[in-house]
């Protein structure tokens, strides 16, 4: 028969990058969440720089807008404005705030992406093999390091039908 872990996992990553750091070796323990492979991430650290000062303009124009629609608004019940003004003043301000929203979602998703440059140990367990070592080029879905969790085995044994006939559960 054959005992194998019922836990066990070849982790990658979703990002292209160089491999900074690879902090175990094969016959480590790990535990849940801890780090065992770093990547560079210095270009998620720019589009971070870049999506912050995006979503600061957008937040700028669209508090510009909100400005102009409620004066629109207020020039319009006075009737001192165009219906076509204010239809503009409010598409101004739809607009800006879409931006706004449509930034925010920019940095959810490099936040998300940024995550996948520490690779962690999804369970407690010990380090089987190291794929990479630091100076690699990892590559979306290409195995960096594998981890089982040998508290638990599952074993699997090939027997003839009339050796395991009066086998019940816990024989």
């Amino acid at each position: 028969g054959v005992a194998a872990p019922m836990r066990q996992a070849t982790l990658s990553t979703r990002l292209t990058a160089t491999v900074t750091a690879v902090l175990v070796h094969e016959g480590d323990r790990v535990a849940a969440g801890e780090v065992l492979v770093r990547l560079d991430a210095r270009d998620l650290a720019a589009r971070r720089e870049q999506v912050e000062a995006a979503l600061a303009e957008a937040t700028a124009v669209q508090g510009d807008a909100e400005v102009q629609a409620g004066r629109i608004r207020a020039l319009y019940a006075d009737s001192a404005a165009t219906r076509a003004q204010l239809d503009q003043a409010e598409t101004g301000l739809a607009r800006a705030t879409a931006a706004v929203a449509t930034t925010r979602g920019m940095a959810a998703e490099l936040a998300a992406t940024a995550d996948y440059a520490e690779v962690r140990a999804p369970f407690a367990g010990i380090v089987t093999r190291r794929f990479v070592d630091p100076g690699a080029f990892a590559a979306p879905g290409a195995p960096l390091v594998a981890v089982e969790d040998a508290s638990t085995l599952r074993v699997s044994v090939s027997a003839a039908p009339d050796a395991v006939r009066g086998l019940r559960s816990g024989k």
